[in-house]
């Protein structure tokens, strides 16, 4: 028995262009956090990780102490599936 739907092709779904920020616009996101205060400072440090490493939001929170590695300036990444890797961290990162 031949299904009715055999033949008929779904309708294309339209791909949108991404959104991203300018150079400006980055900048004010980085330099709204108070890095005076804890918290500030936390903030600031987890969208410097996150722009320059390219890791997902769900692996920066899945990130403890013993990931990071300040001897090798890289941090131990647990992704999709359990994977895990090792991301270099940049120098203008504030670590310590």
């Amino acid at each position: 028995m031949k299904s009715p739907m055999e033949g008929i092709e779904s309708p294309k779904q339209e791909k949108k262009i991404p959104f991203f920020l300018s150079f400006d616009q980055v900048m004010r996101l980085f330099n709204a956090p108070d890095i005076d205060t804890y918290l500030g400072f936390r903030d600031r440090t987890m969208m410097e990780l996150l722009y320059s490493s390219g890791i997902r939001v769900s692996e920066l929170s899945l990130l403890n102490r013993l990931d990071l590695s300040l001897s090798t300036r890289t941090i131990r990444v647990k992704g999709k599936g359990k994977k895990e890797r090792v991301v270099p961290i940049t120098q203008t990162l504030p670590v310590g």
